[in-house]
């Protein structure tokens, strides 16, 4: 549907009395980052370790086969912003026969098999006063008078997405919800569900907002609509998948979007944090699980401009990547001992170090590193082995710009300042600096190698330098720190990032994506996984200790994993 259509089809409704509350007649679906999703008596399962198990399941009840949707924008006071419900809406109304809806798809049932088909016919805005109570059974009673004077049908295909105001009082029982979904019987000659979404502007809270400042979103010029395509995407698929509250979930974890709530591939798509294109229109939205995979869908962006660069992309976007790894007849690095060097340590904490050292002490033989042992070389087999070898402590003052050639000779350094220190395939280096110390060029973490020498052999010596963390470089979420120390965090993350790339392609001739110049953690360096499951903000337990890491790549899987 074109931007006039959309026009000629918004009605506007005038304020009228309202009919008597009606009773709730299905579950409310909140979603939101630490919302739990558990039904009564279902267990947390583990899937070999610290992460859980994923297992959408059937529970017998309706899905939608295909939709034809509506929009309503209840604004009491009518100053709603038309590029605002025209982006939403051309969303909605594009989305249908995509690769993202395509995920939805893949859970019909032999009596009701789910088509790739979904369209918007119909944008409406509703000036009605609020009233004195604005919460889910005020939004029942509304789009009841409202099917009840034939402005929406009462069909099981035809779902709702009510959109608020930035200042409606909305209330919910449940805190930090960023949207919800649910149903409620429509009475004529039978009972017929009529299903729905309510969108609050923005969700009310900054972990609703997909990316904080200082990431870019999409589309600017429109405050508040790619905050509001987030959540409705994430509504649109549940809805479709568990319409009435019996369809598909997961017992433990919920629906498919909750289960991806924070993976969204690699946002950087043209320096805006985009991950999706329809027509010329870029949009920021979350996979959903799709349970034949075992992976969060469709693999959204698929890749960074620089190898060995942890940092948003800069390429021409494509709504149907296909990332993927080729291996390029190197070595690997089957295991590692791992050595931490602090440059700079009068500005670098106690807490830093220890975080990041306890890091790498946990890391060897967890649930993380378990996706690169698919990868092999010309030396064997990655074996997910880590040892941490020890620390490094250099008190000189760094340059205020660090270059990866001047990071290289710091690592030449601490290896001749620790005799027991080995390099070669068999270890990895990486050096910190403190705040104020900046990368050239900029980046957010980089990993090389230079060579040296033992005795007559030449060496080669696998670095990864990590600067302190700043603007687009921290994790683009309001979320709480895992570790105590948000500085450790953010290098944690990174380390992850650099640490697989090292071991799956230490000399630039190993694994690489087919996206050019990307490689393992490139691919999936906007997927979190379901990062609300633990309320420290973590996604990861690894030996007892909370971190929040990326996903990796998995060849094998054609996705991100694990599943955090």
């Amino acid at each position: 549907m074109d931007l006039f259509a959309f026009i000629l089809s918004t009605v506007l409704f005038t304020p009228s009395a309202q009919p008597a509350a009606i009773t709730h007649q299905y579950p409310i679906h909140y979603d939101g980052p630490f919302i739990s999703h558990a039904r009564p008596g279902a267990r947390p399962r583990a899937s070999g370790g610290s992460l859980p198990a994923y297992d959408v399941t059937y529970h017998g009840g309706p899905v939608l086969q295909s939709t034809s949707g509506y929009t309503l924008y209840w604004y009491p006071n009518g100053s709603i912003s038309a590029p605002y419900f025209m982006l939403i809406d051309g969303f909605l109304d594009a989305i249908g026969g995509t690769s993202y809806y395509g995920v939805a798809a893949s859970y019909s049932t032999k009596a009701e098999p789910i088509q790739n088909s979904s369209t918007l016919i119909e944008s409406d805005v509703d000036n009605d006063p609020f009233p004195q109570t604005l919460d889910v059974a005020a939004i029942e009673t509304e789009l009841t008078k409202l099917v009840k004077n034939h402005e929406f049908p009462a069909t099981l295909d035809d779902p709702i997405f009510v959109f608020l105001p930035p200042d409606a009082p909305f209330t919910v029982q449940s805190p930090n919800v960023c949207a919800l979904h649910s149903a409620f019987n429509f009475q004529h000659k039978k009972a017929t569900p009529v299903v729905f979404a309510v969108i609050p502007y923005e969700g009310g809270n900054p972990a609703c907002e997909a990316y904080r400042a200082p990431y870019k979103v999409p589309n600017p010029s429109v405050p508040g609509g790619d905050a509001a395509i987030t959540n409705a995407s994430r509504e649109l698929l549940e809805m479709v998948t568990d319409p009435l509250g019996n369809g598909w979930y997961d017992d433990t974890y919920g629906e498919i979007g909750d289960i991806c709530f924070f993976d969204y591939g690699d946002q950087g798509l043209l320096g805006d944090q985009a991950n999706y294109q329809l027509g010329s229109v870029l949009y920021q939205i979350p996979e959903a699980f799709e349970q034949s995979a075992a992976a969060c869908r469709p693999n959204l962006g698929g890749g960074s401009s620089q190898a060995g660069v942890a940092q948003p992309a800069m390429r021409v976007p494509s709504s149907e990547p296909t990332p993927g790894m080729t291996y390029h007849g190197g070595p690997i690095q089957p295991a590692v001992t791992a050595y931490t060097i602090f440059w700079g340590t009068a500005n670098i904490t106690q807490t830093f170090e220890k975080n990041v050292e306890q890091f790498e002490s946990d890391l060897g033989g967890g649930d993380y590193f378990s996706v690169l042992t698919q990868y092999s070389g010309t030396n064997g087999s990655i074996q997910n082995a880590v040892t941490y070898g020890g620390a490094y402590l250099d008190s000189s003052t760094p340059p205020k710009s660090v270059t990866l050639k001047l990071a290289g000779e710091e690592v030449l350094k601490a290896l001749s300042a620790n005799p027991s220190w080995s390099a070669g395939l068999g270890a990895q280096f990486f050096v910190f600096t403190p705040k104020g110390v900046v990368p050239s060029p900029s980046f957010c973490g980089s990993h090389s190698s230079t060579t040296m020498k033992s005795g007559k052999k030449t060496v080669d010596v696998i670095f990864a330098y990590v600067p302190s963390a700043t603007g687009l470089c921290t994790a683009p979420f309001d979320l709480p720190s895992p570790t105590g120390d948000v500085a450790s965090d953010e290098a944690i993350k990174t380390m992850g990032h650099e640490g697989a790339e090292m071991m799956s392609d230490p000399l630039g001739n190993g694994w690489k994506g087919s996206v050019k110049d990307t490689e393992v953690a490139d691919l999936c360096i906007g997927n979190f996984g379901m990062v609300g499951l633990m309320t420290s903000g973590a996604n990861i337990v690894l030996n007892g200790h909370p971190y929040r890491v990326q996903e990796l790549w998995s060849q094998q899987g054609d996705a991100c994993a694990p599943n955090l």
